[in-house]
């Protein structure tokens, strides 16, 4: 019989430094250094701040769910990476997008 060895994901420990990295196709990558109990919300201005992005027309994700501003990075339920730089986690950074017809055809 195998046996399985018990593979817990990493959890990020509140008040532990890391890295995030916001990924974007528009504007590439940028590297943070935060702890983790810092609010998202940091993240994210200082992100918009330096693209020179709106705040309100940015939308966070990490493995497909939105990320909250007013929680701590801890509280995010992200997974980090580690190497020997420390931990990592990999955000992604995407533009509102308006437009559309709601599902509807138009006629021409």
């Amino acid at each position: 019989m195998d046996v399985k060895p018990d593979i817990k994901p990493k959890t990020i420990a509140p008040g532990a430094p890391l890295t995030i990295i916001v990924r974007s196709q528009q504007h590439g990558e940028l590297a943070f250094k935060i702890k983790s109990s810092a609010p998202f919300y940091k993240v994210a201005n200082a992100y918009c701040k330096t693209k020179g992005i709106n705040p309100s027309s940015v939308r966070f994700h990490s493995d497909g769910v939105r990320l909250v501003n007013d929680k701590t990075i801890a509280e995010l339920d992200l997974e980090p990476e580690e190497d020997e730089d420390g931990l990592k986690v990999y955000i992604e950074a995407f533009l509102e997008q308006v437009g559309g017809d709601g599902g509807r055809c138009s006629k021409y």
